[in-house]
């Protein structure tokens, strides 16, 4: 892979994100070196993706004199925060979930369930379909215990 090919890395980048629930296990990496198999197992991933996601996007690392890989579990935290920034749109645009970009929202459809609005369109570079919540007008339902008192 060569480094100036920008969909290259940004697919490496897509095949390297965390789900919410492992990147609040990552937060909890304490500051001592870790090996990559102690880190995958932690944040249960599989230990390949540090050799083929994270070694090309460049995550801090040094070597021992055996040549094995130790990790700083903060570093690494600080690292991936800011290689995978959260996407925050505004008002007039919506997020991809297959390209992870802020979008614009052109010819949207408004639709509603169950009290939630929320406008439809897609997505200009991978054509997926787009949701952009507008108002969340759930209705209010009683607390039981409420009524019996």
């Amino acid at each position: 892979m060569s480094k100036e090919d920008p969909t290259e890395t940004k697919k490496l980048i897509l095949r390297g994100r965390l789900s919410a629930d492992q990147q609040n296990r990552l937060r909890s990496l304490h500051d001592m070196p870790y090996r990559p198999s102690e880190i995958a197992e932690e944040l249960d991933i599989n230990v390949r993706q540090f050799y083929r996601v994270y070694k090309h996007l460049g995550y801090p690392h040094h070597k021992d004199s055996n040549g094995k890989i130790w990790i700083n579990g903060h570093e690494f935290c600080e690292w991936y925060l800011s290689v995978y920034k959260k996407v925050k749109p505004d008002k007039d645009e919506a997020v991809c979930l297959t390209c992870q970009k802020a979008v614009k929202i052109v010819d949207p459809k408004q639709e509603e369930k169950n009290g939630l609005v929320y406008l439809l369109c897609h997505c200009p570079h991978c054509n997926r379909c787009i949701s952009h919540i507008v108002t969340d007008h759930k209705p209010n339902y009683i607390n039981l215990n409420d009524q019996l008192r």
